[in-house]
């Protein structure tokens, strides 16, 4: 458990860092950035509850499957005012969906990582 909510403080804190971010490439950096870190969060979030007993693949299924939902919503709907622009996004960009896979993949790898291997254990004789 402490692992995903490290991940999420972890997303939050990249989410929060491109939002002040006002340098060179913004718009890549606010866009796909961005992304990443959202897709992470989700998948932090499931980690923790519901999917917390389901594998890690399910995990990464359901926060695509989220986000992909999202984006797809934008070619309806966009959100207005900037907490609806943080949480539902402004516009459709196919390349998003990019950046979900990318924040899936990192989520995945530091999970991966994190999982400490089954002890062995030698029976007494």
């Amino acid at each position: 458990m402490r692992r995903a909510i490290w991940l999420g403080l972890f997303a939050l804190g990249l989410g929060l860092a491109v939002l002040l971010y006002h340098g060179p490439g913004r718009p890549l950096v606010r866009g796909h950035v961005g992304d990443v870190a959202a897709t992470m969060l989700v998948y932090a979030l499931l980690w923790l509850w519901p999917a917390r007993r389901a594998s890690a693949a399910v995990r990464a299924v359901g926060a695509l499957a989220i986000a992909a939902a999202i984006e797809l919503g934008q070619t309806v709907w966009t959100g207005s005012g900037l907490a609806g622009e943080l949480v539902l996004g402004s516009t459709f960009d196919g390349w998003d969906f990019v950046a979900y896979l990318a924040g899936v993949v990192v989520a995945l790898l530091y999970e991966r990582g994190t999982t400490r291997a089954p002890r062995l254990t030698v029976a007494a004789a």
